[in-house]
């Protein structure tokens, strides 16, 4: 039986995972369920992350940074707003 191991990638994803979860307060669980590997079409031993799940990746993370964008401007407005409505209380 050969043996297989991970490519930096895979690695590195699994790393990355962790810290998304920790950011976001995911659980780390269900997002090391998600990935999805194959062998690499250089090396057969050696595990690779599939093309449509570094797809998925991509789109994911763009996904919370357009979140994450609306919720800073939403937080600014909201800032701004306050502002207008606190009174001066010291000059």
């Amino acid at each position: 039986m050969s043996q297989l191991s991970l490519s930096d990638a895979v690695i590195a994803r699994i790393c990355q995972v962790v810290q998304e979860c920790m950011l976001l307060g995911i659980d780390v669980v269900d997002l090391l369920r998600m990935i999805r590997v194959c062998p690499d079409s250089q090396n057969v031993n050696q595990l690779v992350l599939t093309p449509e799940y570094e797809k998925q990746v991509e789109s994911m993370h763009e996904a919370w940074l357009e979140k994450a964008e609306k919720l800073h401007l939403e937080q600014q407005e909201g800032e701004a707003v306050e502002e207008k409505k606190s009174p001066i209380l010291f000059n």
